[in-house]
């Protein structure tokens, strides 16, 4: 079972299955944009099956062997396009954020990361103008 695994054509089926179910879920609606990391070996068949589906998409490399596939509605395609940068690690807090709820990402979730990479940054969160707690007194 497990030399099955390493090979090729066996991880390159699976890898297609995932790729797959993902289009699924964008053509059934549940998502409007979706990253799917593979490897470099998957790209020809990917672009065909995104192509024929008439998906938008973008794809850049991770690393020598693996690749990030974008796709799904155009608006979103078109804003990972104008952030223009094709490492993920690279994105301001700001694009991260964004990106995380095109994604489909919890928003609250979304809301605590960016306030964790500001903090985490050393770059101030708070605001002097930030409505104080109010606390009734006794």
């Amino acid at each position: 079972m497990i030399q099955e695994l390493k090979e090729p054509h066996t991880f390159n089926t699976a890898a297609m299955a995932v790729f797959c179910h993902h289009v699924y879920e964008y053509r059934k609606g549940l998502r409007n944009l979706i990253l799917h990391t593979c490897r470099r070996v998957c790209a020809e068949q990917i672009i065909e099956k995104l192509r024929r589906e008439k998906i938008s998409y973008l794809i850049f490399p991770v690393g020598t062997e693996k690749m990030n596939v974008f796709f799904g509605d155009p608006s979103c395609i078109e804003i990972i396009r104008s952030i223009g940068k094709v490492d993920l690690s690279a994105y301001s807090d700001e694009e991260d954020f964004i990106l995380g709820v095109m994604l489909g990402y919890c928003p609250i979730k979304q809301c605590r990361r960016y306030l964790q990479r500001k903090s985490s940054a050393g770059r101030d969160t708070q605001s002097d103008h930030r409505p104080q707690e109010v606390r009734a007194v006794s």
